[in-house]
């Protein structure tokens, strides 16, 4: 017999009930407990329950991880995932912390003095609105969202979200709102030169030709670091590049957060790994990095909203790091090495 059943695509959503149960109910008795001295259940109870509901929610927060690290969220999600798993992280860690100091002090609630024990109940009541605010937030993910659930039917949409046709202009770039998306097409390389702002290199270091389904950035060894961006600054936001690296020998990176050539957030291919990290007063940090086996046209995107920073391949998750938010700037490729690139699409949405 499966315990878990086909339909449900993790266990998370079966443990999260456990520690709202049981914590919200040591809550309540030790409330009553303040006005029931007598009763020996009042007393031993919650010190039970607290126990139990912590331990499960430590066990909802790492389910609720691993539920999450498999998952490609739209981007209207993602600040309601990642507030849902920092309120979850402080939840437990109040939980935890209180019910640790609670079992080591053998602390029974049967002091005399009423204000000992409504401090000792006050602590959790703010552990309790974490809680139903971390509740809260998991339900808008499903609700409101959708995630989790089940759809029956996929609407169409154009994968690269274009909304004019590179086939009928002479310049190939959307750009509206702050969200822009270079992609192939007659007039690509004038866009390049113009709307591009180089930051290492030159232009002049990249031949470009393809045609309207291909844009082909071709780099000589002598080339060094060509670094470019362009776009309003933004720091919450969602790049995307579909791209085939199979010619190209060196460092392909996506960057956005530009500020200059040595301050910038970035994620992409270096050699046989996935990097993922942000550079600071020209030193790099890593969030995290995976080992890269990709072959043929693989979309790469990068997500970085508040404190989480998220690094997606073919939309599977390769890195999850988490670092101080980024300051808002702009977004573009940093190339080193030599060879041919072969670019479907290169995207920023922005998140509000």
């Amino acid at each position: 017999m499966n315990l878990i059943p086909d339909w449900l695509p993790n266990i998370h959503p079966l443990i999260v009930h456990f520690p709202v149960a049981l914590l919200c109910t040591a809550v309540l008795i030790d409330i009553f407990g303040l006005f029931k001295r007598d009763s020996t259940i009042l007393k031993d109870m919650p010190l039970v329950l607290y126990v139990l509901g912590s331990v499960s929610a430590i066990i909802a927060y790492f389910t609720g991880r691993r539920a999450a690290d498999g998952i490609d969220f739209p981007l209207e999600a993602v600040h309601t995932v990642n507030e849902h798993s920092d309120l979850a992280l402080y939840t437990i860690l109040l939980f935890g912390v209180y019910t640790l100091i609670r079992v080591l002090l053998s602390l029974r609630f049967n002091s005399d003095k009423v204000w000992l024990r409504a401090v000792a109940v006050a602590v959790p009541l703010v552990g309790l609105l974490l809680l139903l605010d971390t509740a809260e937030h998991g339900g808008e993910l499903v609700f409101r969202h959708g995630i989790g659930v089940e759809q029956s039917a996929i609407e169409e949409t154009d994968p690269v979200g274009r909304s004019i046709d590179p086939t009928t202009i002479s310049r190939p770039l959307d750009e509206s709102g702050g969200k822009w998306s270079w992609f192939p097409g007659t007039g690509a390389g004038i866009v390049l030169d113009e709307d591009f702002d180089f930051i290492l290199g030159s232009a002049d270091a990249l031949e470009v030709t393809g045609n309207d389904s291909s844009l082909v950035l071709s780099v000589e060894s002598r080339a060094g670091t060509i670094f470019f961006a362009r776009g309003e600054p933004a720091a919450g936001l969602e790049m995307l590049a579909t791209m085939d690296l199979d010619d190209f020998e060196g460092e392909v990176l996506l960057t956005h957060n530009v500020i200059d050539s040595l301050q910038y957030d970035y994620f992409g291919v270096s050699g046989e790994r996935i990097v993922h990290g942000r550079t600071r007063g020209g030193v790099r940090s890593a969030y995290g990095s995976a080992a890269w086996t990709g072959a043929g046209s693989v979309q790469f995107k990068s997500v970085s909203a508040g404190t989480h920073y998220r690094g997606y391949v073919d939309g599977d998750l390769a890195t999850h790091g988490h670092g101080s938010a980024s300051p808002a700037g702009k977004s573009g490729i940093l190339l080193t090495g030599s060879g041919r690139i072969q670019i479907s699409d290169i995207r920023l949405n922005t998140i509000e």
